[in-house]
């Protein structure tokens, strides 16, 4: 199982960068951009617990004011999730510019320098293999949004779901 962890950060411009960070199994690499994998989100709190009782979802609805709609945004974040974890893959640095942080990029590259080249064909997450997500963190203030969104995925899941139907 591998946990992606994906934090957005929305400007007035509405440009975003994307830190990813994945906790592997011994095929699987991790990726830690931004410091320490143990500090990776795994679990869901006793509040997420709670909603996702109450309302079937983990997360509650924004208020109408901060204007994000979350299934609309965790949808973007799982193709944003693809199209960066595909860059890393094929170590396509320059499509990430502008869209992850200078300092993300340089992590990335940090880490991938130690995977073995035969597991670096594993890094790529699908969004079909990501079965679960849910927001940890968020911060809004006047002039920036921050939304932390974990997600949680199983390589080939949606290849699996696809020889089910």
């Amino acid at each position: 199982m591998i946990f992606s962890r994906c934090t957005q950060s929305f400007c007035r411009s509405r440009l975003f960068s994307y830190t990813i960070r994945r906790m592997m199994s011994s095929r699987y690499p991790t990726l830690a951009s931004r410091g320490d994998p143990k500090k990776i989100v795994t679990r869901l709190e006793p509040n997420r617990i709670a909603t996702m009782i109450m309302s079937g979802k983990p997360n509650r609805p924004f208020p109408q004011e901060f204007g994000v709609d979350i299934d609309e945004m965790t949808e973007g974040g799982k193709q944003a999730i693809n199209f960066v974890t595909t860059c890393v893959q094929f170590e396509d640095w320059e499509n990430l510019e502008g869209l992850v942080s200078h300092e993300c990029i340089v992590g990335l590259q940090r880490d991938l320098e130690i995977i073995p080249a035969a597991d670096r064909n594993n890094i790529a997450v699908n969004p079909e293999d990501i079965f679960f997500s849910f927001i940890s963190q968020f911060d809004f203030k006047k002039d920036k949004q921050s939304i932390q969104l974990v997600t949680l995925s199983m390589p080939r899941l949606g290849e699996a779901k696809n020889l089910l139907k």
